[in-house]
């Protein structure tokens, strides 16, 4: 948990699907915040959850999803 206060509101950047989440407090001089909500990928997904007081980039680990094995037989 990190907490950090601010002498007027921020502008917030979101941005998704780098598959690298993250939160930056001290974005644009620590007049802004960045964060990076991530994506879906195998055995995880992340997401942002923002309200007007807060900010969390959650993870939900989840069993990965096995990919359907392509057909070798002809549709002729």
């Amino acid at each position: 948990s990190v907490v950090k206060s601010f002498a007027r509101p921020p502008r917030v950047c979101v941005i998704a699907h780098t598959h690298r989440p993250y939160l930056s407090l001290d974005f644009a001089n620590g007049e802004s915040i960045f964060v990076d909500a991530g994506a879906w990928t195998e055995g995880r997904s992340d997401f942002v959850v923002i309200t007007n007081r807060e900010i969390a980039v959650c993870r939900y680990k989840r069993a990965a999803w096995p990919m359907p094995k392509p057909s070798l037989s002809s549709a002729s």
